[in-house]
């Protein structure tokens, strides 16, 4: 029978600092956020979101797939994103041209080696795939992330608009 494990309480002395997280990789975050991908205490239903985020429902998936790849490199800035872009596409270039190679040599292999070279074959088309569909999402991320920022700030005029509202009918309803 193990020993009971025995747990320690620690306090923290000091500020503990939330680092806030900007740029393109804030900007998906904050929209997912809107859209409900991940809500603070409940589950937002369609029907309660503005008309302007329900347009991007059908895209969910799409854009949370973008963000992830945004968190995963670390990419905040447009010049970061494009950079990055730049890598994928070299790196893209050098895998079609290892693979071409391969192929060619298939061809002119005996039937010994011809299971080993199809099986690099394959890896390769598969990291050749990945690299194709993050480039696509680069592309898309590009393209959506000013629309999104346009449609928040909408948003974010709309709801002072309204608080305003409020707080007018407030003071009318007290004089």
């Amino acid at each position: 029978m193990p020993p009971p494990k025995v747990t320690t309480h620690r306090r923290l002395k000091g500020l503990l600092k939330r680092k806030r997280i900007g740029g393109l990789r804030g900007l998906y975050l904050h929209y997912c956020y809107r859209l409900g991908v991940f809500p603070k205490k409940k589950n937002l239903s369609p029907a309660r979101l503005h008309f302007l985020l329900r347009e991007d429902l059908a895209k969910l998936d799409n854009i949370i797939s973008e963000a992830k790849l945004l968190a995963r490199c670390h990419i905040d800035t447009g010049e970061q994103l494009s950079a990055f872009q730049e890598q994928v596409q070299v790196e893209l270039t050098k895998l079609t041209g290892e693979r071409t190679a391969l192929r060619k040599t298939l061809r002119r292999a005996n039937e010994e080696e011809k299971p080993a070279l199809k099986a690099s074959i394959f890896v390769l088309s598969q990291r050749i795939t990945k690299l194709r569909k993050e480039l696509t999402q680069c592309d898309n991320i590009a393209q959506r992330s000013g629309t999104m920022t346009e449609k928040l700030q909408t948003i974010k005029k709309e709801h002072a608009k309204q608080a305003h509202k409020q707080q007018k009918k407030g003071r009318d309803f007290l004089v």
